[in-house]
């Protein structure tokens, strides 16, 4: 399971729509599948909001 599991949800199958994560064998629960919750995708939704990717005015030491 991903570091946060509260974010995630271990279920049978996938539903259309869901956001599956691929894990490693050694770390994917038997028999069932790991999809993101929506407060995981909101999560995402808000770093990536964040991105930075304007110049700084001076350097920083």
């Amino acid at each position: 399971m991903p570091g946060y599991p509260y974010l995630f949800d271990k279920v049978n199958s996938a539903k259309d729509g869901d956001v599956t994560v691929n894990l490693p064998p050694q770390f994917a629960p038997d028999g069932k599948t790991v999809v993101a919750t929506q407060e995981a995708l909101d999560l995402v939704a808000y770093l990536k909001s964040l991105k930075r990717d304007y110049p700084l005015e001076k350097e920083l030491k």
